[in-house]
């Protein structure tokens, strides 16, 4: 969950610093992707603000999270094969 955040935080920083279509911009939003995604529907629907970045957190957390789940899985089944 700390990655997560830590990672929206700096697209946050690097945005208004550096302009969305800066480098460390282009690169923090495709680390952010599943994220952005997820939040930018769900801004449609709320409205903008904290709320984008809390939404961006939470969203890159789980997709990342089962996916080293998912890899943890794999392994364990390649390695038992």
């Amino acid at each position: 969950m700390l990655v997560a955040a830590v990672m929206a935080i700096s697209l946050a920083v690097a945005v208004s610093v550096y302009g969305v279509h800066s480098t460390p911009g282009i690169r923090l939003a495709i680390a952010n992707l599943p994220g952005l995604i997820v939040a930018a529907w769900a801004s449609t629907l709320v409205g903008e603000g904290i709320l984008f970045y809390s939404i961006c957190v939470l969203a890159n957390w789980a997709f990342y999270y089962y996916l080293a789940k998912g890899a943890i899985a794999l392994h364990k089944r390649l390695k038992s094969s």
